[in-house]
């Protein structure tokens, strides 16, 4: 622990990504409440929101992933950070025009979406450069926690921006957290050395390079299947959850933020327990247990019932138990994919997984807002809550159990 607290380098990084997580997870909350609030958007709208923010994690993955071995990461960063700070003051300009529609909504959430997969895969594949693998699961921690602190404060900020300035009005702050991003990623003092050639392999070439990775190694292909199933009904709830609350159970936008912040405590916990329970179990187990408690947390939702207090008390709970599993879950399964995957490969390897992981998520949106309204929303909540579980087969048949240690480099 002491040796990163001791990186100047990864501080700058850890800084860098802590402006961006509390920026982005201000948006997530701000954007469908604009279209809520403002628009008065139906099931169907919401969803299609949703999922224009998710598609291009489908669509350009794999581009990116090719991208982020052939270029400088640390520039991919910065650039992205810059185009989404530029993209959120887009909305608030809009409303002060009176030009603030649904389809400019969906726009911008589709190139904010881009620039997302972008920063991402590269921000996955720029860590282990800069740390070491020895230094991965702590360094993964690390910055998982800065995500659930954000997760836990951003959304009752951003409930508290939406009452005092509205909420395009909150946007604007959300630009800034981006650009001071970027700053601190230009701050970074150790130059990154291309892991590529002038004569790098045709696009297409290293794409099917990266996909060959994944599935051949099975304990990829586990953790891109469950999070492929799971990510499928987990945007179902998500997609209407916001409508759920504020129409259905009317909870008010502040008792919104703070139903969400409160239960991201249960990610703050996880990132807290990540590297203890990792060395007590092995990463494989830490997996399993987590999948399996993400997917329990949510069972929770559709019970929600009563004053709205005692709702969100209720939907609070039940993803701060989601969260902690998912921390555990994600914190292990990234850096086992890191420190199995060779270093000229990183890019690949976090697009691919991030090409089969995401694949799901804008259909899941989609079917979301279609059985919200064909079904109500609670019912399309129960589908969703109850499928999550048809995601564990994947880890619970896969050899992740027996994995105790971090496998050697696979080629």
């Amino acid at each position: 622990m002491k040796g990163l607290l001791r990186h100047i380098d990864f501080l700058k990084l850890w800084a860098a990504q802590t402006f961006s997580q509390f920026g982005g997870q201000v948006a997530v909350l701000i954007v469908p409440l604009t279209a809520v609030l403002i628009l008065k958007a139906t099931p169907f709208e919401m969803g299609l929101l949703t999922a224009a923010g998710t598609a291009p994690h489908v669509l350009l993955s794999l581009f990116a992933g090719a991208w982020a071995d052939r270029r400088n990461r640390r520039s991919t960063l910065i650039r992205a950070d810059i185009g989404r700070a530029i993209l959120m003051l887009v909305i608030p300009l809009a409303f002060f025009m009176h030009t603030l529609n649904i389809e400019l909504l969906i726009v911008v959430a589709s190139l904010t979406g881009a620039l997302t997969v972008l920063f991402d895969i590269a921000h996955q594949s720029y860590l282990p450069s800069l740390v070491g693998r020895e230094h991965l699961t702590d360094g993964n921690a690390k910055l998982l926690a800065t995500q659930s602190a954000a997760l836990l404060v951003a959304p009752g900020i951003a409930g508290a921006l939406v009452g005092l300035i509205s909420a395009p009005g909150a946007l604007v702050i959300t630009s800034l957290t981006f650009l001071a991003s970027a700053a601190f990623l230009a701050w970074i003092g150790t130059r990154e050395l291309s892991s590529l050639s002038a004569t790098a392999p045709p696009m297409l070439k290293q794409m099917r390079e990266g996909l060959r990775l994944v599935i051949m190694n099975p304990l990829l292909r586990a953790v891109a299947g469950y999070q492929a199933t799971s990510n499928l009904f987990v945007q179902m709830v998500i997609a209407i959850l916001v409508l759920y609350c504020t129409r259905t159970l009317s909870i008010s936008p502040w008792l919104l933020g703070l139903m969400f912040g409160g239960s991201s405590i249960g990610f703050l916990l996880g990132a807290l327990s990540a590297r203890r329970i990792n060395d007590a179990a092995g990463p494989g187990p830490c997996i399993v247990w987590g999948a399996t408690v993400m997917c329990l947390g949510f069972l929770a939702i559709p019970f929600a019932s009563g004053a709205p207090l005692h709702a969100a008390l209720i939907i609070g709970a039940g993803l701060a138990l989601s969260g902690f599993g998912e921390t555990i879950f994600l914190a292990n399964q990234m850096s086992l994919r890191q420190a199995i995957t060779p270093d000229r490969l990183q890019g690949r390897m976090n697009a691919t997984m991030r090409f089969l992981t995401w694949s799901s998520r804008p259909i899941g949106a989609i079917l979301g807002g279609v059985l919200g309204n064909a079904l109500g929303l609670w019912s399309a909540l129960v589908i969703g809550a109850v499928g999550m579980l048809l995601a564990l087969p994947w880890v619970y048949a896969s050899p992740l159990l027996a994995v105790r240690e971090t496998p050697a480099l696979a080629e």
